[in-house]
């Protein structure tokens, strides 16, 4: 797969993409790497560490869903109240009923939930919640979303065993590729994104 960036009229050369975000991953703060001065498109350039800006990017926008991110309540007030005054400028409702806050303290801190609003209306803060098709919780445990995967594999396996696995005339090779594809994508989504222990 190929892409090009678009930056102030000009279009770069084509580059391949050889990494990106399957359907449904959550990838949350991403650094960009960028300079301001000389070629724009001469990315040679940025394997420079002088002269280069660095900026991690702390929202995720999907095409229905969002996830804004910050480590101060205030700091994400203000990115929330930014992003409801742009989407009506844009002719665009944030579900209220849907947006929801979820706080992610450190281990052993006491943290009162906060206190976010748009327009007025209080946000609902959550101890978990679903966010494409995985689940987040607030101590940043993966014990729901590693039972749901499992669950999800396991249904998936059932349904291809009388389909494609008991059958006879189907070959081996052809089931383990089956299996691969099905059972094993469903079992690992998303798991790039997980947060592993020691």
């Amino acid at each position: 797969m190929t892409g090009q960036v678009l930056s102030g009229g000009e279009v770069s050369e084509p580059f391949n993409i050889s990494n990106g975000v399957k359907q449904g991953c959550i990838y949350l703060g991403v650094y960009l790497r960028f300079r301001i001065e000389g070629s724009v498109f001469d990315l040679r350039r940025l394997n420079v560490k002088t002269k280069t800006t660095e900026k991690l990017i702390l929202e995720a926008l999907f095409v229905d869903d969002c996830a804004l991110m910050a480590h101060k309540e205030s700091d994400l007030q203000l990115i929330v109240d930014k992003f409801a005054e742009d989407a009506r400028l844009f002719g665009l409702t944030i579900s209220l009923g849907k947006t929801k806050v979820l706080l992610q303290p450190a281990t052993a801190s006491t943290s009162q939930p906060p206190y976010l609003s748009i327009e007025e209306t209080q946000l609902k803060n959550a101890k978990e919640l679903k966010y494409l098709g995985s689940s987040i919780s607030s101590d940043g445990s993966l014990d729901k979303e590693i039972s749901t995967r499992i669950c999800k594999a396991s249904q998936a396996l059932a349904q291809l065993r009388t389909r494609v696995l008991n059958q006879r005339k189907v070959r081996l090779s052809t089931k383990l590729k089956v299996y691969r594809a099905v059972v094993l994508t469903s079992l690992f989504n998303g798991c790039e994104s997980w947060t592993l222990y020691s």
